[in-house]
């Protein structure tokens, strides 16, 4: 039975890594808004393009001026809507915000002609009062949710069902060898 919790655990482990690790590979639609509506880019070298050029450059915030709001959208490839970036066009810049938290902004070299494109049926977003953390978090899309990828709800109630059957064999071995040792302390 040990063997068997054992490998019904690795198969688990298995599972739970390669969707993920696969999940993870490239976000396949960005979807792009500005204060009329949203579109969606789904071209897939538009969008190595933007994602490979999106970068930790850590620069310092342009000058206030109208922006877009960008965040994947979920799919079998990317099943999370982070992260989340303000393009302002003026600029070439956008503010990157992590889903663990850490922001930066970054400047666009080959990806601002792509993004003027799909924004170009769009009107973008007032310029806001400052570009202060808390503004640029504040600007959220609708809709937005992320309680994670549903592998890591499988990969935990796998492993608790690894150590419930571990816990329970040794549980039934304890049992086996009391009464036979009780036996033999009364003699």
């Amino acid at each position: 039975m040990a063997r068997g919790a054992v490998a019904l655990g690795l198969i688990m482990f298995g599972l739970t890594l390669a969707p993920g690790a696969q999940a993870k590979e490239a976000i396949t639609r960005l979807q792009i808004c500005g204060a009329s509506h949203c579109a969606t880019i789904t071209g897939a070298r538009t969008l190595e393009v933007l994602m490979t050029e999106i970068g930790d450059e850590s620069i310092t915030p342009p000058a206030r001026a109208p922006f877009y709001t960008m965040r994947p959208a979920k799919t079998r490839e990317w099943p999370s809507t982070w992260p989340h970036y303000v393009y302002v066009p003026s600029s070439n810049t956008v503010w990157v915000t992590m889903d663990n938290g850490e922001r930066y902004w970054d400047r666009l070299a080959f990806g601002d002609s792509l993004l003027r494109k799909a924004t170009r049926d769009l009107k973008p977003n007032p310029a806001p009062k400052q570009w202060s953390a808390a503004r640029v978090a504040s600007m959220r899309l609708e809709g937005e949710s992320n309680r994670g990828s549903p592998w890591r709800w499988f990969a935990g109630a796998g492993l608790a069902l690894i150590v419930v059957s571990l816990v329970a064999q040794r549980a039934r071995r304890l049992r086996r060898h009391q009464p036979a040792a009780t036996a033999q302390g009364r003699q």
